[in-house]
């Protein structure tokens, strides 16, 4: 692919997303890699410090938005920050996502004595908070700042313990839909929290994926549950959520349309086009970058040639699409590569519309 010079942004990001949510045209396609914990390694930082110093989280994420400047940045308190809320024990690795040493819940007869996580209380959810109002005050001029955790049926199965809780869903689905109701309350009130900021959240939702369960056992144990997100979302923040799920969702598409969510950010391993006619015209489409294949192994020129496919594949989406990678940015992704996907959605993503 011929190099040429990216043209440079005519708007702020804040001024881009404020166009884009609004239907007025903005001069290009919003662009977002997934950036957060595995990003501090190129900032002299680590997995373990994000994970654990709310200074050292709104460090990593204000020099992500300094160095690359994504349309928008979001503070993930993680898959794992739910489930540890509840009482899953982690560790955490200096490189790499916090890990499993024990599930809070391996006896449901403990259900009775377990309260809803209270994010101003519980596990790490207070510090997320923390390192959220500490970021928002450094960059929240420029670019609008959000929050992210894992969603109800990711929560509740490392709460349970991944093997468990799969069996479950066919031996004990009673069980497991009381187990689901603690963990959307407890999203519920991270959610009414974000609202009283100000705020947004994203979910996601990986172990929902159709790579884990089937389409049967996302309808009845995942899709409710996201749909009660939404709704809570809708009431406190007023706008309803965005959501990934990793992996293959094709056959789960139509579903998660009707949850409501507002935006769907889908793998690589699914077709943009594809999704766009089915349900582009229900949510807002995000993807979808190879972060392993393209982005992390990759050179500038795969990013940017990859960039155009998707920038392409998506064109005229009816509820609009963003530029993203297809999950979160790997730990050891090169600077440069980050750098390309931002420069190849001011090459290729140019709002002919815009006046300026």
């Amino acid at each position: 692919m011929t190099a040429r010079a990216a043209p440079p942004d005519r708007q702020t990001p804040k001024e881009r997303l404020a166009a884009f949510a609004a239907g007025r045209p903005y001069d290009r396609t919003p662009c977002k890699p997934f950036l957060g914990q595995n990003a501090a390694q190129l900032f002299g930082s680590s997995n373990r410090a994000y994970n654990t110093s709310p200074k050292a989280a709104a460090d990593v994420l204000e020099a992500v938005f300094r160095k690359f400047r994504p349309d928008s940045v979001t503070l993930n308190a993680g898959l794992q920050s739910i489930p540890e809320a509840l009482g899953t024990v982690l560790h955490f690795p200096e490189f790499g996502p916090p890990r499993i040493d024990e599930p809070g819940l391996t006896d449901y007869a403990r259900l009775d004595d377990l309260e809803p996580a209270d994010p101003s209380l519980s596990g790490r959810l207070p510090l997320f908070l923390e390192a959220f109002e500490d970021l928002r005050s450094r960059i929240g001029e420029e670019v609008n700042v959000d929050l992210g955790l894992g969603g109800p049926f990711t929560a509740a199965a490392l709460l349970v313990g991944l093997d468990k809780f799969m069996r479950d869903t066919v031996h004990d689905p009673e069980n497991v839909h009381r187990v689901l109701k603690l963990t959307a309350e407890s999203i519920g009130r991270f959610i009414d929290r974000a609202g009283s900021l100000g705020v947004s959240v994203g979910l996601a939702e990986p172990i929902a994926s159709n790579l884990v369960v089937s389409p049967k056992t996302f309808r009845i144990f995942a899709k409710p549950y996201i749909r009660q997100a939404v709704e809570r979302s809708i009431k406190a923040c007023g706008r309803s959520l965005g959501l990934h799920i990793c992996g293959k969702t094709k056959k789960i598409w139509a579903d998660v349309a009707e949850t409501g969510i507002a935006g769907f950010s889908l793998d690589n391993l699914e077709n943009l086009a594809e999704a766009r006619e089915a349900i582009g015209d229900q949510v807002t489409l995000l993807g979808n970058v190879p972060p392993v294949e393209v982005l992390k192994e990759g050179r500038p020129e795969d990013v940017l040639a990859s960039v155009k496919a998707c920038l392409e594949a998506a064109a005229g989406s009816p509820k609009g699409f963003m530029l993203a990678s297809g999950c979160e940015v790997a730990l050891g992704t090169p600077a440069e590569n980050i750098l390309a996907m931002m420069d190849g959605a001011r090459l290729y993503g140019q709002n002919p519309d815009f006046a300026g």
